[in-house]
């Protein structure tokens, strides 16, 4: 499929899946193409997820991107990073781990794409009960492109889709990484969870 996009223009592009399919990865790869560019680009992660670092979006396989900790809370206080952020110096902004913003940053983005800049959004599109991420529902939703990434099955190697908690609790959110979650398929996820129960 051909896609033309004027120059003019602002888009949204998301780029979903589950854990270790390679989101952070795509988002690091395309905001640095944009870079090559010559295009002012600048990323922000969720304050949450210190995982890899505090100031830089790390991928697995070793790729990063200097990034801004947003804390969590609303986007449009006055005190908000982005909120004081001097957009007319930037042209292509990332979002790393999008599922773990406030929701009203998805409103902000429409405005961003609006304003014409190119917004690059990545993160888990459900959670490890398979329910949607409101953030990630929301903006794939309005995005002008979607893609959505598959893992390798942890349990028997075919195409995952889910992520799977290793360790019992009903929080919805816990950062973590190998030590508590695994890409799995459809099958393996369910058997997962008939045997934990």
């Amino acid at each position: 499929m051909l896609k033309i996009i004027s120059p003019n223009s602002g888009w949204v592009e998301v780029i979903v899946g589950p854990m270790f399919s390679g989101k952070s990865d795509e988002l690091i790869r395309r905001l640095h193409l944009a870079s090559i560019g010559k295009k002012r680009v600048i990323c922000f992660k969720p304050a949450i997820d210190n995982r890899f670092s505090d100031n830089k979006v790390v991928s697995r396989t070793g790729a990063e991107v200097e990034s801004i900790s947003v804390p969590s809370g609303s986007v449009w206080s006055n005190d908000s990073v982005l909120f004081n952020i001097k957009w007319e110096d930037y042209d292509v902004v990332g979002f790393d781990e999008i599922q773990f913003f406030n929701p009203d940053v998805c409103v902000f983005i429409e405005k961003l794409a609006g304003a014409g800049k190119r917004v690059i959004v990545s993160g888990l599109d459900v959670d490890y009960n398979n329910q949607p991420f409101e953030c990630s529902s929301l903006i794939a939703a309005r995005a002008e492109f979607v893609d959505k990434l598959s893992a390798v099955c942890s349990v028997c190697g075919g195409l995952a889709s889910r992520t799977f908690r290793k360790v019992k609790s009903t929080e919805r959110v816990i950062v973590g990484d190998k030590d508590m979650y695994e890409a799995r398929c459809r099958k393996c996820y369910s058997d997962g969870l008939f045997l934990k129960d």
